[in-house]
Protein backbone atom coordinates (compact mmCIF):
# COMPACT_ATOMS: atom_id res chain seq x y z
CA UNK A 1 0.00 0.00 0.00
CA UNK A 2 1.64 3.25 -1.14
CA UNK A 3 -0.77 5.99 -0.07
CA UNK A 4 -0.74 7.03 3.59
CA UNK A 5 -3.85 7.89 5.61
CA UNK A 6 -2.73 11.52 5.67
CA UNK A 7 -2.50 11.53 1.86
CA UNK A 8 -5.98 10.05 1.66
CA UNK A 9 -7.30 12.80 3.90
CA UNK A 10 -5.76 15.40 1.62
CA UNK A 11 -7.35 13.72 -1.41
CA UNK A 12 -10.68 13.64 0.38
CA UNK A 13 -10.48 17.40 0.88
CA UNK A 14 -9.26 17.95 -2.69
CA UNK A 15 -12.12 15.98 -4.24
CA UNK A 16 -14.67 17.43 -1.84
CA UNK A 17 -15.96 14.02 -0.75
CA UNK A 18 -18.09 13.45 2.32
CA UNK A 19 -17.60 10.27 4.34
CA UNK A 20 -20.95 9.02 3.06
CA UNK A 21 -19.88 9.44 -0.57
CA UNK A 22 -16.62 7.62 0.06
CA UNK A 23 -18.50 4.74 1.66
CA UNK A 24 -20.90 4.52 -1.29
CA UNK A 25 -18.10 4.59 -3.87
CA UNK A 26 -15.93 1.99 -2.12
CA UNK A 27 -18.73 -0.27 -0.77
CA UNK A 28 -17.24 0.09 2.72
CA UNK A 29 -19.29 0.62 5.90
CA UNK A 30 -19.62 4.32 6.71
CA UNK A 31 -18.36 3.76 10.25
CA UNK A 32 -15.23 2.04 8.93
CA UNK A 33 -14.49 4.92 6.54
CA UNK A 34 -14.86 7.48 9.33
CA UNK A 35 -12.65 5.58 11.76
CA UNK A 36 -9.87 4.87 9.25
CA UNK A 37 -9.67 8.40 7.86
CA UNK A 38 -9.84 9.93 11.34
CA UNK A 39 -6.94 7.77 12.50
CA UNK A 40 -8.99 5.77 15.01
CA UNK A 41 -7.91 2.37 13.62
CA UNK A 42 -4.27 1.49 14.28
CA UNK A 43 -4.04 -1.33 11.71
CA UNK A 44 -6.77 -1.06 9.05
CA UNK A 45 -7.40 -4.13 6.94
CA UNK A 46 -5.52 -4.35 3.65
CA UNK A 47 -8.75 -4.69 1.68
CA UNK A 48 -10.10 -1.52 3.31
CA UNK A 49 -6.98 0.49 2.47
CA UNK A 50 -6.91 -0.90 -1.06
CA UNK A 51 -10.51 0.18 -1.70
CA UNK A 52 -9.82 3.68 -0.36
CA UNK A 53 -6.60 4.04 -2.33
CA UNK A 54 -8.29 2.93 -5.54
CA UNK A 55 -10.82 5.73 -5.12
CA UNK A 56 -8.27 8.40 -4.21
CA UNK A 57 -5.93 7.38 -7.06
CA UNK A 58 -8.48 8.76 -9.51
CA UNK A 59 -7.06 11.75 -11.38
CA UNK A 60 -10.14 13.68 -10.37
CA UNK A 61 -13.43 13.07 -8.65
CA UNK A 62 -15.40 12.89 -11.90
CA UNK A 63 -14.60 9.22 -12.57
CA UNK A 64 -16.36 8.24 -9.37
CA UNK A 65 -19.14 10.77 -9.83
CA UNK A 66 -18.72 14.44 -9.02
CA UNK A 67 -19.44 14.93 -5.32
CA UNK A 68 -20.09 18.61 -5.88
CA UNK A 69 -22.90 17.93 -8.34
CA UNK A 70 -24.69 14.96 -6.79
CA UNK A 71 -24.43 15.90 -3.11
CA UNK A 72 -27.92 16.60 -1.78
CA UNK A 73 -28.83 19.89 -0.22
CA UNK A 74 -28.72 20.08 3.56
CA UNK A 75 -32.05 19.31 5.18
CA UNK A 76 -33.24 17.88 8.46
CA UNK A 77 -32.08 14.50 7.24
CA UNK A 78 -28.54 15.37 6.20
CA UNK A 79 -25.48 17.14 7.53
CA UNK A 80 -22.52 18.69 5.75
CA UNK A 81 -19.20 18.30 7.49
CA UNK A 82 -18.70 22.06 7.67
CA UNK A 83 -21.93 22.69 9.58
CA UNK A 84 -21.92 23.75 13.22
CA UNK A 85 -18.16 24.31 13.49
CA UNK A 86 -17.05 26.54 16.34
CA UNK A 87 -13.44 26.44 15.16
CA UNK A 88 -12.72 24.90 11.78
CA UNK A 89 -8.93 25.25 11.85
CA UNK A 90 -8.05 23.54 8.58
CA UNK A 91 -5.68 20.61 8.70
CA UNK A 92 -5.51 20.31 12.49
CA UNK A 93 -7.41 18.15 14.95
CA UNK A 94 -8.28 19.62 18.32
CA UNK A 95 -7.82 17.53 21.46
CA UNK A 96 -9.57 16.86 24.74
CA UNK A 97 -6.91 18.96 26.47
CA UNK A 98 -7.93 21.96 24.34
CA UNK A 99 -11.58 21.27 25.11
CA UNK A 100 -10.81 21.31 28.83
CA UNK A 101 -8.97 24.63 28.47
CA UNK A 102 -11.86 26.46 26.79
CA UNK A 103 -13.54 29.29 28.76
CA UNK A 104 -16.28 27.96 31.04
CA UNK A 105 -18.91 30.10 29.33
CA UNK A 106 -18.09 28.53 25.93
CA UNK A 107 -20.04 25.28 25.59
CA UNK A 108 -18.89 23.16 22.67
CA UNK A 109 -18.52 19.49 21.88
CA UNK A 110 -15.43 17.90 20.39
CA UNK A 111 -16.15 15.37 17.66
CA UNK A 112 -13.29 13.67 15.82
CA UNK A 113 -10.99 16.60 16.51
CA UNK A 114 -13.44 19.38 15.58
CA UNK A 115 -15.38 21.76 17.81
CA UNK A 116 -19.15 22.06 17.46
CA UNK A 117 -21.17 24.84 19.06
CA UNK A 118 -23.93 23.89 21.49
CA UNK A 119 -27.21 25.79 21.46
CA UNK A 120 -28.57 27.30 24.67
CA UNK A 121 -31.57 25.16 25.73
CA UNK A 122 -35.05 26.67 25.95
CA UNK A 123 -37.57 26.06 28.73
CA UNK A 124 -39.32 23.19 26.95
CA UNK A 125 -35.97 21.42 26.53
CA UNK A 126 -35.10 21.85 30.20
CA UNK A 127 -38.46 20.77 31.56
CA UNK A 128 -38.50 17.63 29.42
CA UNK A 129 -34.98 16.81 30.58
CA UNK A 130 -35.83 17.34 34.26
CA UNK A 131 -38.98 15.21 34.15
CA UNK A 132 -37.17 12.46 32.26
CA UNK A 133 -34.39 12.41 34.83
CA UNK A 134 -36.90 12.11 37.68
CA UNK A 135 -38.68 9.12 36.12
CA UNK A 136 -35.50 7.34 35.06
CA UNK A 137 -33.79 7.88 38.42
CA UNK A 138 -36.58 6.04 40.25
CA UNK A 139 -36.07 3.03 38.01
CA UNK A 140 -32.27 3.26 37.85
CA UNK A 141 -31.90 3.02 41.61
CA UNK A 142 -33.60 -0.39 41.52
CA UNK A 143 -31.42 -1.76 38.72
CA UNK A 144 -27.82 -0.85 39.57
CA UNK A 145 -27.82 2.13 37.20
CA UNK A 146 -26.80 5.77 37.44
CA UNK A 147 -28.51 8.71 35.68
CA UNK A 148 -26.40 11.73 34.64
CA UNK A 149 -27.61 15.00 33.09
CA UNK A 150 -25.81 17.76 31.16
CA UNK A 151 -23.39 19.37 31.35
CA UNK A 152 -21.27 16.25 31.88
CA UNK A 153 -18.48 15.35 29.48
CA UNK A 154 -18.35 11.90 27.87
CA UNK A 155 -15.04 10.88 26.31
CA UNK A 156 -16.96 8.58 24.02
CA UNK A 157 -14.21 6.92 21.99
CA UNK A 158 -11.71 6.87 24.89
CA UNK A 159 -9.29 8.85 22.71
CA UNK A 160 -8.05 12.45 22.63
CA UNK A 161 -10.36 13.68 19.88
CA UNK A 162 -13.96 13.31 21.07
CA UNK A 163 -15.77 14.75 24.09
CA UNK A 164 -19.56 14.96 23.98
CA UNK A 165 -22.13 16.39 26.39
CA UNK A 166 -25.33 14.34 26.03
CA UNK A 167 -28.45 15.87 27.55
CA UNK A 168 -28.92 12.74 29.65
CA UNK A 169 -27.17 9.38 29.86
CA UNK A 170 -27.38 6.22 31.92
CA UNK A 171 -24.59 3.93 33.11
CA UNK A 172 -25.41 0.45 34.42
CA UNK A 173 -23.42 -2.29 36.15
CA UNK A 174 -19.76 -2.37 35.14
CA UNK A 175 -20.13 0.75 33.00
CA UNK A 176 -20.60 2.84 36.15
CA UNK A 177 -16.84 2.40 36.65
CA UNK A 178 -16.34 4.64 33.59
CA UNK A 179 -17.48 7.62 35.67
CA UNK A 180 -14.53 9.74 36.77
CA UNK A 181 -14.33 13.10 38.54
CA UNK A 182 -13.78 15.10 35.33
CA UNK A 183 -15.86 13.12 32.84
CA UNK A 184 -17.10 9.69 31.79
CA UNK A 185 -14.61 7.65 29.77
CA UNK A 186 -16.40 5.24 27.43
CA UNK A 187 -19.89 4.65 26.04
CA UNK A 188 -23.00 4.91 28.26
CA UNK A 189 -25.73 2.28 28.05
CA UNK A 190 -28.46 4.80 27.23
CA UNK A 191 -28.16 8.31 25.75
CA UNK A 192 -30.99 10.85 25.39
CA UNK A 193 -30.81 14.06 23.37
CA UNK A 194 -33.58 16.69 23.26
CA UNK A 195 -33.44 18.10 19.73
CA UNK A 196 -33.33 21.81 18.98
CA UNK A 197 -33.63 23.47 15.55
CA UNK A 198 -29.95 24.46 15.43
CA UNK A 199 -28.51 21.09 16.49
CA UNK A 200 -31.18 18.73 15.20
CA UNK A 201 -29.23 17.30 12.28
CA UNK A 202 -25.98 17.05 14.26
CA UNK A 203 -27.69 15.15 17.08
CA UNK A 204 -29.58 12.80 14.76
CA UNK A 205 -26.80 11.98 12.32
CA UNK A 206 -23.28 12.89 13.41
CA UNK A 207 -23.76 12.12 17.11
CA UNK A 208 -26.17 9.27 16.43
CA UNK A 209 -23.55 7.43 14.39
CA UNK A 210 -20.87 8.18 16.97
CA UNK A 211 -23.04 6.68 19.70
CA UNK A 212 -23.77 3.60 17.60
CA UNK A 213 -20.14 2.94 16.71
CA UNK A 214 -18.91 3.54 20.26
CA UNK A 215 -21.15 0.85 21.76
CA UNK A 216 -24.12 2.80 23.16
CA UNK A 217 -26.99 0.33 23.48
CA UNK A 218 -29.93 2.70 23.13
CA UNK A 219 -30.34 6.26 21.82
CA UNK A 220 -33.43 8.43 22.34
CA UNK A 221 -33.99 11.55 20.19
CA UNK A 222 -36.79 13.68 21.62
CA UNK A 223 -38.35 16.10 19.14
CA UNK A 224 -40.32 18.79 21.03
CA UNK A 225 -41.38 20.56 17.84
CA UNK A 226 -43.16 17.50 16.40
CA UNK A 227 -43.94 15.91 19.79
CA UNK A 228 -42.20 12.67 18.83
CA UNK A 229 -39.62 10.38 20.40
CA UNK A 230 -37.40 8.43 17.99
CA UNK A 231 -35.46 5.57 19.54
CA UNK A 232 -32.57 3.60 18.04
CA UNK A 233 -31.68 0.35 19.79
CA UNK A 234 -28.35 -1.05 18.62
CA UNK A 235 -27.20 -4.65 18.48
CA UNK A 236 -23.64 -5.38 19.72
CA UNK A 237 -20.88 -4.59 17.22
CA UNK A 238 -19.14 -7.55 15.56
CA UNK A 239 -15.75 -6.66 14.07
CA UNK A 240 -16.09 -3.94 11.45
CA UNK A 241 -19.73 -4.76 10.69
CA UNK A 242 -22.05 -1.97 11.76
CA UNK A 243 -24.64 -2.85 14.41
CA UNK A 244 -28.20 -3.64 13.43
CA UNK A 245 -30.62 -0.87 14.43
CA UNK A 246 -34.13 -1.40 15.77
CA UNK A 247 -36.01 1.88 15.26
CA UNK A 248 -39.16 2.83 17.20
CA UNK A 249 -41.28 5.97 17.09
CA UNK A 250 -43.50 7.21 19.94
CA UNK A 251 -45.64 10.24 20.71
CA UNK A 252 -45.84 12.54 23.72
CA UNK A 253 -48.84 10.62 25.10
CA UNK A 254 -47.22 7.17 25.08
CA UNK A 255 -45.67 4.98 27.72
CA UNK A 256 -42.19 4.27 26.37
CA UNK A 257 -40.29 1.12 27.39
CA UNK A 258 -36.61 1.50 28.25
CA UNK A 259 -34.89 -1.14 26.14
CA UNK A 260 -31.82 -1.58 28.35
CA UNK A 261 -34.15 -2.43 31.26
CA UNK A 262 -35.72 -5.31 29.28
CA UNK A 263 -39.27 -4.37 30.20
CA UNK A 264 -38.62 -3.50 33.84
CA UNK A 265 -38.78 0.24 33.28
CA UNK A 266 -40.77 2.67 31.16
CA UNK A 267 -41.24 6.41 30.81
CA UNK A 268 -44.77 7.78 31.02
CA UNK A 269 -44.54 10.64 28.54
CA UNK A 270 -48.15 11.61 29.19
CA UNK A 271 -47.02 12.85 32.62
CA UNK A 272 -44.27 14.90 31.01
CA UNK A 273 -46.67 16.32 28.44
CA UNK A 274 -49.06 17.50 31.16
CA UNK A 275 -46.20 19.44 32.76
CA UNK A 276 -45.11 21.20 29.55
CA UNK A 277 -48.34 21.55 27.52
CA UNK A 278 -48.92 25.14 28.71
CA UNK A 279 -45.66 26.18 26.98
CA UNK A 280 -47.19 25.22 23.63
CA UNK A 281 -50.23 27.46 24.06
CA UNK A 282 -50.43 30.23 21.47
Amino acid sequence: MCMTIEEMRRKKKEFGYTYKQIAERTNLPLGTVQKVLCGQVESPRYATLAALEKLFRQKNGAEAGSPKEDEPEVSEGSVRESDFFYDGSAGRRHTVREWLELPEEKRVELIDGRFFDMASPDNIHQMILLELAVQLKLCAEKHDCLVMIAPCGVQLDEDEYTMLEPDLFVLCGERKKQLEAACTVGAPDLVIEVLSPSTRSKDMHIKGRKYMNAGVREYWMIDPRNKKVLIDRFSPMEGEREPDVDVSLYGFHDRIPVGIAEGACEVDFEKIWKKIAFLYAE
